[in-house]
Order: structure tokens, then C-alpha cells, then sequence
């Protein structure tokens, strides 16, 4: 099971930060925002203004949904590719 930095599984992580998406889309915070403005995400839970989260399972479920080659906007990640992110969305128990 892969870990992250903190030494959390990503099979813990149930919520995910602004930063987290955009490493797992391989894209900067400010292009999570702007996908998010124009609709091409699915909607974070907000805690505060400041403090906004998404489920890792919506986040798995939009990827999944994408068909092959669409990006709304990302770069496409491969998963054979060493120097993408691991993404907890992506991550499936054997």
C-alpha cells in the first residue's frame, strides 16, 4: 500500500485538500479553482471559506466518468508514468 509523506496510507485519506487535487491532476491550485468555476469538477464539501475539502470518492468517480483522452483541462496522468503523483482517487486495493 503506497504512503504518502506524513506516513498516511491512501486508502486513509477519505477527504482531499485543494493541493491534493491538483497533484493528482497534475495541474497548479489555481487551475483546481478555475476547472471548479467553469463546472469541470465535482463539488468540494465547504467547511468554511477557507477550509474546503473533496471526497476522495467523487474526485475517483469524475476520473473514472472522463473517456479516454478528455482532461477538462488537465494534463493527462498515466498511471505507467513515475513522475505522476500517486493519487488517492486513482488507488485501488488489490
Amino acid at each position: 500500500m503506497p504512503m504518502l509523506q506524513n506516513g498516511w496510507s491512501h486508502q486513509n485519506l477519505d477527504l482531499l485538500s485543494v493541493q491534493q487535487v491538483a497533484d493528482c491532476l497534475a495541474v497548479s491550485v489555481r487551475t483546481v479553482w478555475r476547472m471548479l468555476a467553469r463546472g469541470n469538477l465535482p463539488q468540494p464539501i465547504r467547511y468554511s471559506r477557507r477550509l474546503v475539502r473533496w471526497r476522495s470518492s467523487d474526485l475517483a468517480a469524475w476520473l473514472e466518468q472522463l473517456s479516454p483522452g478528455e482532461t477538462n483541462g488537465t494534463r493527462p496522468i498515466s498511471a505507467g508514468n513515475p513522475l505522476s503523483p500517486p493519487c488517492p482517487a486513482q488507488t485501488r486495493p488489490a
